[in-house]
């Protein structure tokens, strides 16, 4: 099971609540796009208001845009982070031979933010825009640094990148069981709403209609494809665009797009 949390602002006048960031916020374990609940009225301080000045980490923490040459050392950060946080044996074996921070740098839509100290890496997290969508993750810190106050400064500068991107909802993927990182992502506005069970399903080839693989498309049909697909997920939700995130996993051959007529 994992947890859902949201935010979306009421901009009525006559709101007795005090105003916040014009966005919609998600907190979800699993990479999914959930309708807004219409019915949900949450309204927090912007995580830039004087009631969070105080959260500043005592560490000297430079925050920055993620380098290419830092790419491996920020894999071997999120392993590792991940990997204790589970308690694995061999921590370093989390995700196994799969790659995942590679992918989000080299993608357009995404913008990997760096905490460092005296220059040495020791934290990461990934902002990734599907049109008036965003969402971040992984945030991962090296051990060491844990409750030092590094995430909130990455934070912070995640929601800097929303804000330039002009984003209207705004999601993310945590541990439900972890009080410390629903607690830290509430402060950012992030709320729970309900539980969402996750489930796996290995389809069988020979049921239903075969799909086309976009990939195998020729270019101008591919184009064609990926803005019909866009227009499918407008009709979700006014904004929502994944046409860079699929362009990105075509051209590094890390994911495909299976087209159902």
């Amino acid at each position: 099971m994992t947890a859902l949390l949201s935010h979306q602002v009421d901009h009525h006048a006559d709101s007795p609540l005090p105003r916040a960031s014009p966005r919609f916020k998600n907190l979800t374990a699993r990479l999914t796009v959930f309708p807004a609940p219409l019915h949900i009225r949450y309204t927090v301080p912007h995580p830039n208001s004087s009631r969070m000045s105080h959260m500043t980490s005592p560490l000297p923490v430079r925050i920055g845009p993620l380098q290419r040459n830092e790419v491996e050392e920020a894999d071997r950060i999120m392993r590792l982070a991940f990997g204790t946080f589970l308690g694995m044996p061999d921590p370093m074996a989390f995700l196994g031979g799969r790659s995942f921070i590679a992918p989000r740098f080299a993608s357009p839509n995404v913008r990997g933010h760096a905490a460092r100290i005296d220059g040495r890496l020791i934290g990461t997290n990934f902002a990734t825009r599907w049109g008036s969508f965003g969402f971040f993750g992984p945030l991962t810190i090296l051990p060491e640094y844990w409750d030092k106050g590094v995430a909130t400064q990455l934070l912070h500068a995640t929601e800097k990148t929303f804000d330039r991107w002009g984003v209207r909802r705004a999601g993310l993927f945590t541990f439900p069981h972890s009080t410390k990182h629903v607690g830290l992502y509430q402060k950012f506005g992030y709320w729970p709403t309900y539980l969402t069970a996750l489930m796996a399903r290995t389809p069988n080839s020979a049921a239903g209609r075969a799909g086309t693989l976009l990939s195998a498309l020729p270019r101008q049909q591919r184009e064609a494809a990926i803005a019909a697909c866009a227009r499918i997920t407008r009709r979700i939700d006014r904004g929502l665009d994944l046409s860079d995130e699929i362009r990105a996993a075509l051209k590094q051959r890390v994911g495909e797009v299976v087209l159902i007529y």
